[in-house]
């Protein structure tokens, strides 16, 4: 970091990667274990059972839409911070993204 940019606050570093392939790697690690959590239905908290005019079987169904929807709501969420994070937002984009986790209805 320069001492004059640390000075004025302008940067700060998130990551402590030494090269580009480094911080590569670490992100198709982060989306493996995302799909990973996904497909093993645990990137949503929320009720797993419910019944619905006395049926499991609709209700495990309403749970799955509702889950996908919720998921749909939370990556648009953050592609929208993200489309809109500049310079001097992008700690309020991230804290926010960090204050809205997927949540299913109960």
């Amino acid at each position: 970091m320069h001492k004059l940019e640390a000075e004025l606050g302008v940067y700060a570093p998130h990551f402590d990667f030494g090269t580009s392939k480094a911080y590569q790697a670490k992100i198709l690690a982060v989306r493996s274990r995302q799909a990973a959590l996904v497909k093993g239905k645990q990137a949503v908290v929320g009720a797993k059972q419910w019944l619905v005019e006395g049926s499991a079987a609709k209700g495990a169904t309403i749970i799955d839409r509702q889950i996908r929807l919720t998921l749909r709501a939370f990556n648009n969420e953050c592609e929208a911070a993200i489309a809109n994070a500049c310079w001097n937002n992008v700690n309020a984009m991230e804290k926010r993204s960090e204050t809205r986790p997927a949540r299913s209805t109960r």
